[in-house]
């Protein structure tokens, strides 16, 4: 199988990369890395195996076609700023080089390249990662990650009865290749190479745009430091340029607006249930919600608290479509989602699929009785048998069976 890997932008995932295309390589699979940065391609050289480096370098350009159930082209021009010519450019190269090199699956982290046009454009399979919803777990998908998977269509019951996604593994060797990072000056020095890496300094652009943040974040005013002392209604807010925020909530734009959904719910269902906001952590300096919160001063407004603490004591949760009301479900909290997600299907999740369910579901929330037999099998099912076991910072050889048998079963049944 002719394996095609594409590069994610930054360099914190250049050990889980080679050592995933290194095991491909042990069990007998032929591996390219497609237009790798500069980060991936200097720990490649370390590792004598910079002969896999796909790069593009035509200009050619070809029309990206607007595919109806993808969001990447409009979120690459809209919102990352890549323009118009170099996606067209991108676009062409990818299409190029899997001709060239007879691909049979492309392996992408998330889903926002413009290489998942070009897969399907040219009907070659592929499969997504991305960080799972427990801790120390990975999401690995042929149709998608979060609401995009493919299982975000399964019921509750055709979740709890899935086996182990990857398979057998048995006969897959796997081992360990090299796990230590590039240190920052070694970053630095990838970023100086001629001609200058146009993702480097965009990573580059972001890491003083972090520290910018970091600088601001302790500046903010802090947040409440107590939770109330009867029932609440907790509020995890998520980012807004979140792709989960801008494409899978299809009402709400906002935190603004979703908090205001949530309060008018609230006061027609229980005027006497508290409301906890948390703000996204990455948040916390770079967007300002100080007038939010000033406009509703009777909110306890939470930024660096235990999110397990706050999901413990609240009567329910409500959420766009985050990870944290998985955990909350997996806590044994009834949760209200008003966005696509890949755990709707779980009965203690009452989703609202537009702003005039969002009462009706903080009703059924808050009168539900919770099975715990239901969440323990369920989040069992995605632990052992949905979600790889290891993260791209921690991962070891039963990650990478499982990564491969996953790749290997997509690859089979695509033949």
């Amino acid at each position: 199988m002719n394996v095609a890997i594409t590069d994610i932008r930054t360099p914190e995932l250049s050990a889980f990369w080679y050592t995933v295309g290194a095991n491909l390589e042990r069990n007998g699979h032929n591996v390219y890395y497609f237009d790798p940065r500069r980060y991936l391609i200097e720990y490649l050289k370390i590792h004598g195996d910079q002969e896999t480096v796909v790069r593009f370098k035509t200009d050619v350009r070809e029309p990206v076609p607007e595919v109806d159930d993808s969001y990447v082209r409009q979120f690459l021009l809209n919102h990352v700023g890549v323009e118009q010519h170099a996606l067209e450019q991108d676009y062409a190269n990818f299409l190029t080089a899997l001709e060239s090199y007879d691909i049979d699956l492309v392996v992408f982290w998330n889903e926002v390249d413009v290489g998942v046009i070009a897969a399907q454009e040219r009907d070659i399979p592929a499969v997504f990662m991305e960080n799972g919803y427990l801790p120390n777990t990975l999401q690995v998908d042929n149709k998608g990650v979060n609401c995009n998977s493919s299982l975000a269509d399964c019921s509750f019951d055709e979740i709890c009865s899935m086996g182990p996604r990857w398979g057998d593994t048995a006969d897959i060797e796997t081992v360990v290749d090299a796990t230590e990072k590039m240190s920052p000056l070694e970053q630095l020095r990838c970023m100086l190479y001629s001609p200058v890496d146009d993702t480097a300094l965009q990573h580059t652009k972001n890491a003083v745009a972090d520290v910018l943040t970091a600088v601001q974040r302790k500046q903010v005013k802090p947040g409440d430091d107590t939770l109330p002392d009867g029932r609440y209604l907790f509020v995890p807010f998520q980012v807004e340029d979140d792709t989960q925020v801008m494409y899978n909530a299809p009402y709400v734009d906002s935190m603004a607006e979703f908090l205001s959904l949530v309060v008018e719910a609230r006061d027609t269902v229980d005027e006497d249930l508290s409301i906890v906001v948390k703000e996204h952590p990455s948040d916390i300096g770079k967007t300002d919600h100080q007038s939010l919160r000033v406009a509703n001063p009777e909110i306890t407004w939470l930024k660096d608290y235990p999110i397990d603490e706050v999901i413990e004591n609240a009567a329910v949760v409500t959420t766009l479509n985050s990870s944290v009301g998985f955990q909350a479900m997996a806590a044994e909290k009834p949760v209200v989602t008003l966005g696509d997600t890949l755990y709707n299907n779980h009965p203690s999740v009452f989703n609202a699929p537009s702003t005039s369910d969002v009462t009706p579901a903080l009703t059924d929330a808050l009168a539900a009785d919770i099975d715990p037999d239901a969440v323990d099998e369920y989040v069992t099912v995605f632990r052992k048998n949905i979600f790889v076991d290891g993260g791209f910072n921690d991962f070891d050889t039963m990650t990478l069976k499982q990564v491969l048998g996953y790749l290997e079963r997509v690859g089979r049944e695509a033949a």
